[in-house]
């Protein structure tokens, strides 16, 4: 037998394996194919929901407001009203001491009275005195014990410690009032005249008694005052009026 003809019959029993590789790599080539086309299409999917996801998220929005004007804070309270401090006075069985009251200009410039010019320009009548504001008058009156007190601030500050050591020495408390456990406080109005004379002793508030003789002891002592040097307006003695409030308080 020939070379050729045993190369063909090789051939021959090697078809069956050849047919065999070529069904094995073509049928291998068909999966990788269908394979291929599934995994680019789940890539594109994916790429695609992401897209869309991309495309539908939102950003929220910022919001911007300008801020409310500072508010100006409230303005503060008033001082609440001064109140004048007015002389105690207590029982008869109390021991009393010397006090010293403060009588300040504030205290007491809205209870004197105003001034009254007396007499018409040209009349033929008697020319009445001329009663000055306490708190106005050029130079105050001295007070007993207030010799040689130089200045209006000095002198008022003497003026109301001798006064309240008077009134202090001099009240007595009435007997119907302390039974009756009456209390309160009487304003006592007083003119100083020219001559350095208390008078016109009244009271200043008539509408808001007391009684139990409480009004008639304050108008007693304030009676009592001694002589002072008198208050003086261009360097001319000068009546001044003046008020001052005496308590009256039970211990």
């Amino acid at each position: 037998m020939s070379v050729h003809q045993k190369k063909e019959a090789n051939l021959d029993k090697q078809r069956g394996l050849f047919y065999v590789i070529g069904f094995i790599f073509g049928l291998t080539l068909l999966l990788t194919a269908f394979e291929w086309r599934t995994f680019t299409e789940i890539v594109q999917r994916e790429i695609k929901k992401q897209t869309v996801v991309a495309e539908v998220e939102e950003i929220a929005p910022v919001m911007l407001s300008t801020p409310p004007p500072p508010q100006q804070a409230p303005p503060p309270p008033p001082p609440p009203p001064s109140v004048p401090e007015v002389l105690q006075l207590v029982d008869d069985d109390v021991e009393i001491e010397e006090t010293e009251l403060d009588f300040s200009a504030d205290d007491n410039s809205d209870n004197r009275s105003d001034g009254v010019i007396g007499g018409v320009e040209g009349g033929t009548g008697p020319v009445l005195d001329e009663v000055v504001d306490f708190m106005v008058v050029e130079d105050l009156p001295v007070f007993p014990g207030c010799e040689g007190v130089k200045g209006n601030d000095n002198l008022l500050e003497c003026f109301d410690r001798q006064l309240g050591n008077f009134l202090a020495k001099n009240v007595s408390y009435p007997s119907r009032a302390r039974e009756m456990g009456k209390e309160g406080v009487v304003h006592v109005k007083f003119t100083i005249g020219k001559d350095g004379v208390v008078r016109d002793v009244q009271l200043a508030l008539p509408d808001r008694k007391i009684g139990y003789g409480l009004e008639e002891e304050s108008i007693s002592v304030v009676k009592k005052l001694p002589k002072m040097q008198p208050a003086k307006q261009r360097n001319v003695p000068t009546s001044v009026s003046y008020i001052v409030p005496i308590q009256f308080k039970l211990q």
